[in-house]
């Protein structure tokens, strides 16, 4: 960079946003389902929890499958990005 022009730096930036995270107001469980072409049992949400990261979070915080997203909801449980991205 220090060898460039300023204006031939700048041709060569651009940004990218991170992608949207699509979580829906609705319980853990819930959440993993969606996305599943058949009913999952807990054993298979969990093991899919396990898989992404977002058991660990679960522990963590003492969350359990049937904790609601959303902090809006009464005793709804608020996700960081990164835990948004591990339920989705």
């Amino acid at each position: 960079l220090s060898d460039m022009r300023p204006d031939e730096a700048f041709r060569r930036v651009a940004y990218s946003q991170q992608e949207s995270v699509l979580i829906y107001a609705t319980t853990i469980r819930d959440n993993v389902q969606i996305g599943s072409r058949r009913p999952l049992t807990d054993d298979q949400v969990v093991e899919h929890l396990r898989s992404s990261g977002f058991a660990d979070d679960m522990e963590a915080k003492g969350w359990s499958l049937d904790n609601v997203v959303g902090p809006w909801f009464k005793n709804g449980i608020g996700l960081s990005g990164g835990q948004a991205r591990r339920l989705e």
